[in-house]
């Protein structure tokens, strides 16, 4: 009589098993990464699936491999945006390569060149800002300046006398802008101007209808018209407290009759 076959046990079976869902979960994973399914979607990812395998067998040298993989996946995707000027976008995919591999140099790297871009957009909006501002003033004194040569021939008034009371006024104004603090209001400006191109590059829709480098100028477009906006606005705020240099300038004027 034949003996009784003894069953497997479990624990002899469970590394065979163990070891097909592993070459299953890298499989798997690769496809992701070939469909940019990195992070997303919750449950069906390639970080998930290598992570998974960890937990089964640390230090898998597939899924360690893997992981990095992923991280200059994002990495390359950072340095894409930042390109395109979207630095928000950079900064989010560099986040997520950093979560992966904080120690890979080419992070740090990039996180400088951000640094570098942001410095530089500020101070390029800074400088629209400022040319804006520039802008309406100049429309406003060559406004002013039209009136009173229109008044003056008008009038037969004196014209250096004219120029004395233009020169006046333009000094008054320069002082009740640095009483007033027009900086504050270029700087709120400057603020609002950059959530407003933040926005635009955020917007989903921004992309749709121009394209991932023709967002880039429409947003900087916006950009440079909220800034004139703003200027006016600045310009206004500002009116109140310059209404003593108009009413100066108004006597000036008559006392060249």
């Amino acid at each position: 009589v034949r003996p009784a076959t003894r069953p497997e046990r479990p624990e002899l079976v469970q590394p065979v098993d163990e070891e097909a869902r592993i070459e299953e979960l890298i499989a798997a994973a690769a496809r992701d990464i070939r469909a940019s399914r990195l992070t997303l979607p919750a449950g069906n990812n390639a970080v998930e699936k290598y992570k998974k395998i960890l937990e089964l067998s640390p230090n898998h040298p597939a899924a360690v491999e893997g992981l990095r993989t992923v991280a200059e996946k994002y990495i390359s995707l950072a340095t894409t945006a930042l390109a395109a000027g979207q630095l928000k976008k950079a900064e989010r995919h560099l986040e997520l390569a950093q979560n992966l591999q904080p120690r890979m140099p080419e992070i740090d790297q990039l996180q400088n060149s951000i640094a570098a871009r942001k410095q530089q957009q500020r101070e390029q909006q800074a400088r629209r800002l400022r040319e804006a501002q520039k802008q309406t003033e100049k429309e406003t004194r060559l406004l002013r300046k039209k009136e009173t040569e229109h008044k003056t021939k008008q009038a037969g008034l004196d014209k250096s006398c004219i120029q004395r009371c233009e020169d006046q006024h333009q000094a008054c104004l320069n002082e009740m802008q640095t009483r007033t603090g027009s900086r504050n209001c270029q700087s709120r400006a400057e603020k609002e101007c950059e959530q407003e191109r933040q926005a635009c590059l955020n917007d989903p829709q921004v992309y749709i209808l121009f394209g991932e480098f023709g967002a880039a100028a429409e947003c900087n477009g916006r950009w440079d018209e909220c800034a004139k906006r703003q200027a006016l606005l600045c310009k206004e705020q500002s009116g109140t407290t310059t209404s003593a240099c108009d009413a100066s300038f108004e006597t000036c004027e008559e006392n060249c009759r």
